[in-house]
């Protein structure tokens, strides 16, 4: 019984991990792509499942930064 539950939940770590590394490919390329309500939300994602990330919490400011500044450039249109 506890050999199961070990087993379980050494699969749910590894599948959170993998998780966590598409979720930070998937908004790095959305950031790059300026898709920025999409990387937005991969990165919201993986900062649930990894609070600390630092990488991710940078991104994610770099993200709303790129999000305001266009648009700002929008508004001047």
């Amino acid at each position: 019984m506890y050999a199961l539950f070990w087993k379980s939940e050494k699969e749910e770590v590894c599948i959170n991990k993998m998780s966590a590394n598409r979720l930070f490919s998937r908004g790095k390329t959305c950031l790059l792509l300026k898709k920025y309500n999409e990387a937005l939300t991969d990165f919201n994602n993986l900062l649930e499942l990894e609070p600390n990330n630092t990488f991710a919490l940078r991104l994610r400011g770099e993200t709303y930064l790129r999000l305001e500044k266009n648009n700002e450039e929008g508004k001047l249109i």
